[in-house]
């Protein structure tokens, strides 16, 4: 977050706030939990990647042809 430059300095409880973002991202299906030891949480962004790719795999046409397929350029 530093690296990002990020002014945290605003809020008095800045772990509540990175807290309930990824609670509320978690709860979207932009970010998994990945249980790691000790119990402990870390979180993945790629979760919004892979229900995209679950979304294309249950598509039965390629995209071309749900759109009306492709057109010729001349």
């Amino acid at each position: 977050m530093r690296a990002r430059k990020l002014d945290l300095s605003r809020y008095s409880n800045p772990l509540a706030v990175i807290h309930t973002v990824l609670k509320r991202l978690v709860q979207s299906g932009e970010v998994k939990v990945v249980l790691q030891k000790a119990g402990r949480k870390s979180y993945n962004g790629s979760a919004q990647q892979d229900k995209l790719l679950s979304e294309l795999r249950q598509t039965s046409q390629p995209a071309a042809q749900q759109r009306g397929g492709l057109k010729e350029s001349k």
